[in-house]
Formats: structure tokens, C-alpha cells, sequence
């Protein structure tokens, strides 16, 4: 499987880690699930089309059992947002991870923003390798499009 998921106890909070790919059978790993639950994607690196399949029948599968929020969405996750409505199910979207770029060494680093994100986004970011400003290396408007949608 190429996909790992760990979990409270009680199915209230998971952690998605891997690519999700057509290997993947996700309706166990969403079957524990049940009321509100978070689930942090933020691992996910990597989803190929029939991942995406496999993750919109799981999503679907929840619907009016499940109250999920997906927060740390990875950037492969919130690209499958702006281009696949059903990839949302009726997940809510409570954060995303956003590609920083240093200005001097080129390094890209992850930082977590909460939605509802005011556009231009100001982050005031140093780069970890060379302490350098970071700025923003996605369209904005076009990135916030699908987790924004409602």
C-alpha cells in the first residue's frame, strides 16, 4: 500500500502519509471513521489520477455518516481541489500547506495557512537554509481557488 494512515483511538483525528495510487483501497482505512473527524493530510505527497478516483469514492462513501475537516493539505492535495470538485466530498477545509521559495538560494519550504487566506498573501518567512526572505511560488488566486470553494 502506498498510502499510511495513522489514527487516534477513537477515529477522531488521522494522518495521511504517501502517495495515494490506483493501488490504493481506502474504504477500510475511512470504514473506522464516524461523527467529526480531522483528518491532516499534510503527507500526502503524490496523487495520481486513479488515486483521486479511489480518494472521491471514499469521500463520497462518508457523506452523511461523517463530519470531516481536512487541514495540512499538501500541495498534491490542494491541487486535486482546484481541478476535481468531488475530491472535496463535503469535507470542510480548515488549513493548507503553501511552496515558499527563498529569494536567494532557491530553497522551497511548506508553511501552514488558515482559511479563509486574504489575498496577496503577506508571509513574513526567513529561509531555513540561508535565512534569506521567502516569497509565495504559487498563483495565488488559482491555488486558493478549490480549498476556498465551499
Amino acid at each position: 500500500m502506498a498510502i499510511t494512515w495513522e489514527y487516534d483511538e477513537k477515529g477522531r483525528r488521522g494522518f495521511l502519509r504517501g502517495a495515494l495510487t490506483g493501488e490504493d483501497d481506502l474504504s477500510p482505512l475511512f470504514a473506522k471513521l464516524s461523527g467529526d473527524v480531522v483528518v491532516d493530510t499534510h503527507g500526502i505527497t503524490r496523487i495520481t489520477s486513479a488515486g483521486a478516483r479511489s480518494w472521491a469514492e471514499a469521500m463520497r462513501a462518508l457523506a452523511g455518516t461523517t463530519s470531516l475537516v481536512l487541514e495540512r493539505c499538501s500541495v498534491a492535495v490542494v491541487c486535486h481541489l482546484a481541478i476535481n470538485p468531488r475530491f472535496r466530498g463535503s469535507a470542510a477545509i480548515r488549513s493548507v500547506d503553501v511552496p515558499l521559495r527563498c529569494g536567494a538560494c532557491g530553497a522551497v519550504e511548506e508553511v501552514e495557512l488558515a482559511l479563509p487566506v486574504p489575498l496577496p498573501i503577506r508571509v513574513d518567512h526567513a529561509c531555513g537554509a540561508c535565512g534569506a526572505p521567502s516569497h509565495v511560488d504559487v498563483d495565488e488566486t488559482s491555488y486558493f481557488e478549490g480549498p476556498s470553494s465551499s
